[in-house]
């Protein structure tokens, strides 16, 4: 379960995204065109320390992007190559922010979301009566393998910033994470295993 809070950010997340997406290699746009935020999911971290959020972005071009962030209480020195930028949050105080793929903290996350062993996490607003959960503005499940997906850190290895359009997002019965917007038939690729098992 996720606490999202009422809180001021500086710089905000839209200003942090647009900034720091148009600079990627993976960017297909120009530099100039804008960036329109589409939805987004989380992953609990079992030690409620890091705060794991994967932002959905779509360019002038109609690409769709992910770009998993992680929310951290602290610098990690071994994350340095990773670091986006540091953030005020005006209840947590300053905030780490790191692209998640670097981020052992996600990627344990990730595989054990592939296996089966974690969910998306529901979020619900800190100042709302218990039980009062935040509609999921994207929504993420597991495409299983036949025999089940036992999969290794090393078995990640698809993990892409543009996301895959496809119709049939796994074929060849290759486990992966697919997602969709609510209200929508249409499924996107977001990370496909490396390993068929």
């Amino acid at each position: 379960m996720a606490i999202i809070y009422d809180a001021v950010l500086n710089p905000t997340k839209e200003h942090l995204l647009n900034d720091w997406v148009r600079r990627q290699p993976w960017f297909a746009s120009t530099g100039a065109d804008q960036i329109k935020h589409m939805g987004a999911y989380r992953f609990d971290d079992p030690d409620g320390e890091v705060g794991m959020e994967t932002h959905i972005l779509k360019d002038v071009l109609g690409n769709l992007y992910q770009v998993p962030l992680t929310y951290r209480p602290e610098r990690v020195e071994e994350l340095q190559h990773a670091l986006i930028t540091e953030m005020e949050h005006s209840i947590l105080g300053r905030r780490w922010i790191y692209d998640a793929s670097h981020d052992p903290v996600y990627l344990r996350s990730l595989a054990r979301v592939l296996r089966g062993e974690q969910i998306q996490a529901d979020e619900f607003m800190e100042k709302e009566e218990p039980g009062a959960e935040i509609e999921k503005t994207f929504i993420v499940e597991v495409e299983k393998s036949p025999g089940g997906n036992k999969l290794s850190g090393d078995d990640l290895g698809f993990l892409a910033n543009c996301i895959d359009h496809t119709p049939n997002p796994t074929p060849g019965g290759v486990p992966g994470l697919i997602g969709h917007f609510p209200n929508s038939s249409q499924r996107y690729v977001l990370v496909r295993t490396s390993n068929p098992r």
